[in-house]
């Protein structure tokens, strides 16, 4: 079901340049995926996604439409996200001009930027925040995320993990998003 009423109601297609702050946060499907330990491939010079979350990333459970508990990621400390997560970058349209290959392939940032169409499963589309984590591209499912208590952060364990030669990094890439 797509919830798109006609041209002048979709302010997503505009100019990405062009959106205000409002329309620009909320072209953000909230999958998380760009919350993910990025590790570069070194044959394919392309980024793979860990299954390794920030520690800010946290899942929020709820009841949407008609009680059906719904899943959503949320980023604990968003609004003061780039102090307290040095390596926490902020996506504007000048990163994006710079290089927008670190976001994955169905970030609608990344899309609008060059210049195509938003997935049916966007919210913007859909209607429906759920419809992200049921088309699978939420990182819910996927991820893992820091309980808070371990000593070491997500991105240590990442490094300690992939600095031991013994440990098969395989199993800590996320491949169908690629």
């Amino acid at each position: 079901m797509s919830n798109r009423s006609d041209a002048k109601d979709q302010w997503w297609l505009k100019p990405i340049q062009s959106l205000d702050r409002a329309q620009w946060e909320s072209l953000c499907d909230g999958c998380g995926k760009c919350c993910l330990e990025k590790l570069e491939d070194e044959d394919g010079g392309g980024m793979l996604f860990s299954i390794i979350a920030c520690d800010h990333l946290r899942t929020k459970c709820g009841n949407g439409p008609g009680g059906v508990e719904t899943k959503t990621v949320t980023c604990a400390c968003y609004s003061q996200r780039l102090a307290r997560k040095t390596d926490c970058i902020e996506i504007t349209p000048a990163l994006l001009a710079k290089s927008s290959r670190w976001l994955p392939a169905t970030c609608a940032y990344r899309l609008r930027w060059e210049d195509k169409p938003l997935p049916e499963w966007h919210p913007l589309i859909s209607g429906s925040r759920e419809s992200v984590r049921q088309a699978g591209h939420s990182v819910t499912d996927k991820a893992m995320f820091n309980d808070g208590r371990q000593k070491l952060t997500n991105a240590e364990k990442l490094e300690n993990l992939l600095a031991n030669d013994e440990v098969d990094w395989e199993p800590l890439v996320i491949r169908d998003w690629s």
